[in-house]
C-alpha cells in the first residue's frame, strides 16, 4: 500500500508544483501595484524550487547522487513557504502553494518517498552469493556462481532513472583502470531487455549489461522493491517491480568484500570507495 502512495504521491508533486509555478508566475505578473507581489513571488519560487530538483539538477543526467537532504533547495523553499503565511489570510491560494505542494510536497519526498524501509539481513560482508540467474543482452543465462571473481556488480532500477544513468556512466568511463585490474563489472536491471540493450550501445565499453527478469534475482537477495515505479512509467514497457539500488563487490574467492544497501536512493557511493576496497584486496596501490 505505501509503495502505491508513493508511485501516485510522486507525480501529483510534480503535477502540482509545475501548475504552482505557472500560475505562480501568470499571478506575479498581475501583482505590482496590488500589494500581493511578495507573497505571490515566494509561491513562484517555492514550487519554481521544486521543478529545478525534478526536472533540472535531477532530471537532465549527469547526476548520479544528491546530498541527503537536498540542503540548498530546502531552505530555500522552507524560507519561502515562511513567508508565504503571513500572508495567509489575504492570499490564501499562494501559501496553498508554497506551504502545502512546495513545503509538505518536498518534506514528504525527502523523508518519506526517498526511503525504501529496506530491511537488510539476506546479503553480509564475507558470505557467498546464493544461486540466481540474470539474462544477457547475448540471450543466454549467467548464474551467480559464474559470475567472475573479483567482480563489481551494480543493481540499478532503469534507464528512466536518471540517477542510476549517471551511476552507471561514472563507472564505465572507469572501466579501463577496473580492466587493468581484473575486476569484472556487471550492471542489473530488472528493465526490458531491449532497454539495458540501448544502454550497452551508448556506453560501447568492455562491461556487462544484465536482465534479472521478473525481478527474480532482486527477490531472493532481497533488494526487490515491489510497485517502486512511478505511476504511468508502465506505458513505456517498465514493470512496476524493481530494483533498490545495491553495489555488491565480490573478492577473488567469489565472497562478499563490499555491500552497499542504501535506504535513499538519492544517496549512493562514490566510485572511489570502490578502488578503496580493491586496495583493500590487494588488487590495487594507494
Amino acid at each position: 500500500m505505501t509503495n502505491w502512495l508513493k508511485a501516485i504521491f510522486i507525480n501529483a508533486l510534480l503535477i502540482m508544483s509545475t501548475i504552482g509555478t505557472v500560475f505562480g508566475a501568470y499571478q506575479l505578473i498581475f501583482s505590482f501595484g496590488q500589494g500581493t507581489t511578495i507573497p505571490w513571488l515566494a509561491s513562484t519560487i517555492a514550487t519554481g524550487t521544486v521543478c529545478y530538483i525534478f526536472f533540472i539538477y535531477i532530471g537532465r543526467g549527469g547526476v548520479a547522487r544528491t546530498s541527503e537532504n537536498l540542503n540548498a533547495a530546502s531552505a530555500i523553499v522552507l524560507l519561502c513557504a515562511l513567508i508565504s503565511l503571513f500572508y495567509i489570510s489575504s492570499v490564501p491560494l499562494a501559501t496553498f502553494y508554497a506551504a502545502g505542494i512546495a513545503g509538505i510536497g518536498l518534506a514528504l519526498y525527502l523523508f518519506w518517498y526517498s526511503s525504501f524501509g529496506r530491511k537488510t539481513g539476506l546479503l553480509s560482508i564475507g558470505s557467498k552469493l546464493p544461486a540466481f540467474s540474470l539474462g544477457q543482452t547475448s540471450g543466454e543465462l549467467l548464474w551467480s556462481s559464474d559470475l567472475s571473481k573479483p567482480s563489481l556488480i551494480i543493481f540499478f532500477r532503469g534507464n528512466w532513472c536518471p540517477l542510476c544513468v549517471a551511476q552507471v556512466e561514472e563507472v564505465v568511463v572507469q572501466y579501463q583502470r577496473l580492466q587493468a585490474l581484473g575486476v569484472e563489472v556487471y550492471f542489473v536491471s530488472p528493465q526490458p531487455q531491449q532497454e539495458s540493450e540501448k544502454l550497452a550501445k551508448r556506453f560501447s565499453a568492455p562491461v556487462n549489461f544484465c536482465v534479472d527478469n521478473d525481478n527474480a534475482a532482486a527477490r531472493i537477495l532481497g533488494i526487490d522493491h515491489p510497485r517502486g515505479l512511478p505511476l504511468g512509467m508502465e506505458a513505456m514497457g517498465y514493470d512496476a517491480d524493481i530494483v533498490m539500488p545495491t553495489v555488491i563487490i565480490l573478492d577473488q574467492q567469489g565472497d562478499i568484500a563490499y555491500l552497499d544497501e542504501t535506504d535513499n536512493y538519492r544517496v549512493r557511493p562514490e566510485p572511489d570507495i570502490y578502488f578503496q576496497v580493491f586496495e583493500k584486496m590487494g588488487l590495487a596501490k594507494s
